[in-house]
């Protein structure tokens, strides 16, 4: 359920609102939608104003053609749907 909560863009993880409020075990490390990555930068006061993702581990972690090949698939699936990336890159200026 998690993983077709995430293809769908849907976080898996405590709400944002209990993270920034520091409620118990809600403060770990996460990961991030492009929604919440999104309304924690317009909360610190910054305009987005690129929001795409890529994969950049392509040479590098598990080597062998397959994962090659498997890793650079997932990189074109990301240019063009950026939600399905592995990492989130995101340009942003001050309002």
């Amino acid at each position: 359920m998690n993983r077709l909560r995430l293809a769908m863009g849907k976080s898996v993880a405590s709400p944002l609102d209990d993270w920034i409020g520091g409620l118990p075990l809600a403060r770990h490390a996460r990961e991030y939608t492009f929604s919440e990555a999104r309304e924690l930068i317009e909360r610190s006061g910054l305009t987005v104003e690129l929001m795409t993702s890529r994969h950049f581990q392509i040479s590098t972690g598990v080597t062998s053609r397959g994962a090659q090949i498997a890793k650079k698939a997932i990189d074109r699936l990301a240019t063009r749907y950026p939600t399905l990336g592995p990492e989130i890159i995101i340009i942003a200026r001050r309002s």
